[in-house]
């Protein structure tokens, strides 16, 4: 049968078909498929390949050939707390990868605007951040020896110096060229969430100026001949050697001077937002998982407190 036609105004017209008000059923193949391509001109193979494993191993299989729109809270929580029974940390990161491709569905058009997220009943399981906060006293005794490097471990000794003073990654010091430091500031090209720059204290603009003196003629800031990039590629030798002369917990790890740099801005009363800029985080919750408070600092921040309210009390 043809469409009814209904009068406006008096002229005859015909209601929008259904193809014309709803957009098409969009799957996760497609829309991953899609939000995949969009980040692959943002950001980097390394940023993208750890979001493309998740929908591999975990979404794709779960969800693939469903049409978006279909799925329901129960759904998604049957699938979530089978997930977390084995892998709780990889359920709430695919979690959140869901919600992210679906929101970005919605903004770009492939899905209705008011679609519900049926992941929004969900709550992601509490779990203990990995990272670590190297205290006062340890952070002394590694800058010791850092001080005391031999030549073997010299640059990898900056590079930790850098890290530390940055907060940016590993990765990211290491591909440093000397084109990307400025007088103030490092341009980081190619960092995990893309482009951005990092600002250098007056510790760091003098560690840069060390550096200078000894590979400033060469295209990287942290070169190396046997490297097939060109730059140090892996420190870890040098950082377990410099680790143990510190005397700092085995489980410590490079990474854990990012972790480091997050939490003492934090203490020292820098807010999460700038915190996140500084470090490059795409998202807030990133940046609170590196608030771990070191126990000492909280203990005097509380007793500066209390003598400011006593002050103020007798006033």
């Amino acid at each position: 049968m043809g469409r009814s036609p209904c009068l406006e105004q008096g002229k005859v017209s015909f209601p929008a078909t259904t193809s014309q008000i709803v957009p098409p059923a969009v799957d996760m193949y497609g829309l991953s498929a899609h939000f995949m391509a969009n980040r692959a001109t943002h950001f980097k193979p390394s940023s993208i390949g750890p979001l493309q494993a998740y929908l591999d191993a975990q979404l794709l299989p779960a969800f693939g050939n469903r049409a978006v729109g279909d799925l329901t809270p129960a759904d998604i929580a049957t699938w979530f707390h089978s997930y977390y029974r084995h892998r709780p940390g990889g359920a709430n990161q695919s979690l959140g990868h869901f919600t992210t491709i679906l929101n970005w569905g919605k903004t770009e058009g492939h899905l209705p605007h008011d679609l519900p997220n049926p992941a929004s009943p969900l709550r992601k399981n509490r779990t203990n951040a990995r990272g670590r906060m190297l205290n006062f006293d340890q952070i002394r005794r590694l800058a010791r020896i850092l001080d005391q490097a031999s030549d073997r471990h010299w640059l990898p000794a900056q590079a930790i110096r850098l890290c530390l003073l940055t907060g940016c990654r590993k990765s990211e010091i290491l591909s440093l060229r000397w084109s990307d430091v400025k007088p103030t500031r490092l341009v980081l090209r190619e960092a995990k969430t893309g482009p951005r720059e990092v600002m250098l204290s007056a510790p760091a603009r003098e560690a840069v100026a060390k550096l200078k003196a000894r590979t400033g003629h060469r295209a990287f800031v942290f070169p190396s001949a046997k490297s097939t990039s060109g730059h140090l590629m892996s420190i870890a030798g040098s950082w377990s050697a410099i680790r143990t002369k510190a005397g700092l917990p085995p489980d410590i790890r490079l990474h854990d001077m990012r972790h480091t740099y997050a939490s003492h801005a934090i203490l020292a009363g820098e807010s999460l937002p700038t915190t996140g800029k500084r470090l490059g985080h795409a998202s807030p919750r990133t940046t609170e998982r590196y608030a771990h408070l070191d126990g000492s600092a909280l203990a005097k921040a509380a007793d500066k407190v209390a003598k400011e309210i006593a002050r103020m009390m007798a006033d």
